[in-house]
């Protein structure tokens, strides 16, 4: 199950580095084609890619909130006391005894 997990979280990056590519590529080429010079293109296609990034990282953060708000804190449980028994079910709930 570890392994699938895994498996997704790579597929996960490997699908934002694919987008973030194409979007660097498709800025550079605009800046490109509307006069650029090479290096002020590549870093307009950077920032571009930068941001979609931003963008995609920000609204993971505001899904998790949301999705996660009532989920309160984890491990926090009651503790039972050393000394203290559990208390035994009452006769009638647990039904008749066999002898």
């Amino acid at each position: 199950m570890l392994s699938a997990l895994f498996q997704t979280l790579v597929q996960g990056g490997a699908i934002g580095l694919a987008l973030t590519t194409v979007m660097a590529e498709a800025y550079q080429t605009k800046g490109l084609n509307a006069g650029k010079a090479p290096t002020d293109a590549l870093l307009f296609g950077l920032h571009a890619a930068f941001w979609l990034g931003a963008g995609c990282s920000f609204a993971a953060l505001i899904m998790a909130l949301v999705m996660l708000r009532g989920i309160g804190i984890i491990g926090k449980g009651v503790k039972k006391s050393p000394g203290k028994e559990e208390e035994k079910e009452p006769e009638k709930l647990r039904g008749p005894e066999k002898v």
